[in-house]
């Protein structure tokens, strides 16, 4: 018998398998009632209990698929709740290096830190114009002339005793130097002490009259100086507060649905008033009324930058259609519990405030409303 080269029909035969019309799709929620109806039943035991925060544990040998029908049994069960709010970290002006959370619902959290760092930004382009311009130049030098007239007030009765002793007073940048005027000229005393006893001794009581009478009106200049710098403060407050109450008053009537943000943007107001250098190149104790008790470790915290304004959006639930039914197999405590993204400038020198600004949410927050599903044993693990 002549040998014949095999063709691929000869090698492989192709099996078909026709659906049986009979069969229904597999439900694996009904799998796990027929064949689990204990697990079935104590894992809808276990979720329609009244009370929060319950924690079931779910036993069986790998392979069985636990995860998979729990997993369906928690959709089904998320289904029928509420997506929970969003969650945002932000400063808490009340206490240094303190944060606190606010909740929004769902979507609104990304739209409210976008909002926040928006305004932010605006001030930081605004405010260094707003303080340039004719207006308050206008209002300062104002102010200027204000405290020279009282200055040259004060000064006046010195001014005319020395013009009635005959003793002359010429004024440098912040002194004052005595002469006394005889015959139309200008003398020192110890020029005097050579020239004619009896003049010097005129002159000497004379100058000691003008003296006591300079260093009395000199001894209200700290007084008018310090009157001069808070309406200088009391201006900055005042032209600050027309630009930045009309922006929060927008924020409140798009995010101000709940006590907590209304109170946050009432504070953001305050802080940005309070710490108006960080938008505008002058010392913090010359610009505003609103200047908060300060440390040194609080002044190095706002010379590192404007992360006492930031807004942290923790928990993102723009997207989801319910509630959320997480599932972690690879677990850490990092991942449960949130880590931070942080630079080694920000761990050295002690800015808390930017760490907290930079954390991420850990599962515990992320699955916040819903279901958490871990393997516990991993978790006592790592505890």
């Amino acid at each position: 018998m002549p040998l014949k080269s095999l063709t691929p029909d000869t090698l492989y035969r192709a099996t078909h398998f026709d659906q049986d019309p009979r069969q229904q799709p597999c439900d694996i929620i009904d799998y796990m009632r027929r064949v689990h109806p204990r697990a079935f039943q104590s894992l809808s035991f276990g979720l329609h209990l009244k009370r929060n925060q319950n924690h079931i544990f779910v036993l069986g040998e790998p392979g069985v698929g636990r995860i998979g029908m729990v997993k369906a049994v928690l959709q089904q069960a998320a289904a029928q709740r509420p997506v929970p709010d969003d969650v945002v970290l932000v400063s808490d002006f009340s206490a240094r290096n303190q944060t606190r959370y606010l909740y929004f619902p769902a979507g609104q959290g990304r739209a409210f830190k976008e909002a926040v760092e928006s305004f932010i930004a605006q001030l930081k382009t605004q405010l260094p114009i707003l303080f340039d311009g004719v207006a308050y130049q206008r209002r300062s030098h104002e102010l200027e002339l204000e405290l020279k007239e009282k200055q040259e007030a004060v000064l006046k009765p010195a001014f005319e005793l020395a013009k009635n002793l005959d003793v002359e007073i010429n004024q440098a940048d912040n002194s004052f130097m005595l002469y006394a005027r005889y015959e139309g000229d200008l003398y020192r005393l110890s020029e005097l002490k050579a020239k004619d006893e009896a003049l010097y001794a005129r002159f000497e009581k004379a100058i000691a009259e003008v003296e006591k009478a300079l260093n009395e009106a000199l001894s209200h200049f700290p007084q008018l100086q310090h009157a001069y710098l808070e309406a200088g403060k009391a201006l900055n407050t005042e032209t600050a507060l027309a630009h930045i109450t009309p922006l929060i008053e927008k924020l409140q009537a798009r995010f101000g649905g709940r006590q907590a943000v209304r109170d946050y943007l009432d504070d953001l107001k305050k802080a940005v008033i309070a710490r108006l250098h960080l938008f505008w190149d002058q010392n913090s104790d010359e610009v505003t009324t609103f200047t908060p008790q300060t440390s040194l470790d609080e002044l190095i915290q706002e010379q590192q930058g404007m992360a006492v304004f930031g807004v942290n959006l923790l928990v993102d639930n723009s997207e989801r259609p319910h509630a959320p039914v997480i599932y972690e197999d690879n677990i850490t405590l990092a991942r449960l519990f949130g880590y931070t993204i942080h630079a080694h400038s920000q761990t050295s020198s002690g800015d808390t405030l930017a760490l907290a600004m930079n954390h991420q949410a850990g599962l515990l927050q992320q699955a916040h409303g819903g279901y958490l599903m871990l393997p516990v044993e991993k978790v006592l693990a790592e505890m």
